[in-house]
């Protein structure tokens, strides 16, 4: 296998589709190394002479993006994608991936107008992704995963929308589970033209196949409409989970679902900035997640990052890991350490 060159970056960052999915959805992948497109709508291939538009991209059943090719029956996911277009083995494809979008140097090739673009696209897509799922009541045996990061049963049923999900459809069709991985359904208020919509997001993290599934458009947050204004200090998280441990010391909470600047818009920016006397922003502490943070500290925002030895020796990127790895008394002392508590 290819060795992957991280020379020129401080921390050996664990690239793995896994990774690279937290950071980039699987849509923005597709449409950058594809060119445009509209779901299920034909194109030319771009991997061949293509004169009769034989080609498009797809949602599978269970939420992954595809692109087929009618001539050949060459089926690929995002990934494919990029090795087939760049002539690369699979490790190559995920360095590039990396690269192109800033994950290793920190200096993205993506243009500004690109994002505008993947922005209608998401909005198409997640439109056509019905999810629904019927939940179980909270055991021991299904909170183990949140347990270990110190997140109670109380806690979960307190949550009002964390959900163990028993059985999952997407467009209406069942999505087996032969292998009885945990799914945990989060359901999130969206305002989606004007109007407020519950939309939902499945978290996976034993299926590396299918570990996110999302109806929840890119730049939608969560909390963001439940803010009780109890603290003149507002904390935004990346994520469901990271919310949640924070949520056991803070009272104004909310989540961007990525650490990108396109699932902060600058509409939510400015409001949480005016409304409240600070606003932190409490990301990871692998390379990604710094430089998004510190793009938004220019902009009025503070931030805290989990302590960056974590992450360099245990890949403890943000406040779950840490609870999970070291018990929710070390996330207290690294708060304390920022005179946040």
């Amino acid at each position: 296998m290819q060795e992957l060159d991280f020379s020129k970056i401080s921390v050996k960052i664990p690239l793995t589709p896994e990774y690279i999915l937290s950071k980039i959805d699987q849509i923005a992948i597709m449409m950058y190394y594809l060119g445009s497109f509209k779901i299920g709508k034909a194109f030319n291939s771009p991997f061949r002479k293509d004169d009769l538009a034989s080609a498009g991209v797809f949602i599978h059943t269970n939420g992954t993006l595809l692109f087929k090719d009618f001539k050949t029956s060459e089926v690929l996911n995002c990934f494919q994608v990029v090795k087939k277009k760049c002539n690369c083995n699979f490790a190559g494809c995920l360095q590039i991936i990396a690269e192109d979008f800033g994950l290793l140097n920190r200096q993205s090739r993506i243009p500004k107008s690109f994002y505008k673009e993947l922005e209608d696209l998401d909005k198409e897509i997640k439109k056509e992704t019905l999810i629904q799922f019927e939940p179980e009541p909270w055991t021991r045996k299904n909170s183990l995963f949140w347990r270990r990061g110190d997140i109670t049963i109380e806690e979960l049923n307190a949550s009002g929308d964390i959900f163990y999900t028993k059985t999952l459809y997407i467009n209406h069709q069942e999505i087996y589970n032969p292998n009885k991985f945990h799914r945990y359904a989060y359901v999130q208020k969206c305002e989606i033209k004007n109007k407020i919509e519950s939309r939902v997001k499945v978290y996976s993290p034993q299926d590396n196949k299918m570990k996110f599934v999302s109806s929840i458009p890119l730049g939608c947050m969560g909390g963001i409409f439940d803010l009780p204004k109890k603290d003149d200090r507002v904390f935004i998280l990346k994520s469901r989970k990271d919310a949640l441990v924070a949520q056991k010391f803070f009272t104004d909470v909310c989540w961007t679902n990525n650490e990108s600047l396109q699932a902060f818009p600058d509409a939510i920016q400015k409001r949480l900035l005016g409304e409240y006397k600070e606003a932190y922003i409490v990301y990871g502490s692998d390379p990604h997640a710094v430089e998004v943070s510190k793009k938004l500290t220019e902009r009025g925002f503070k931030y805290f990052n989990t302590y960056k030895s974590d992450y360099e020796k245990y890949k403890c990127e943000d406040l779950f890991d840490i609870s999970t790895m070291f018990g929710i008394d070390e996330v207290k002392v690294q708060l304390k350490s920022k005179n946040l508590i």
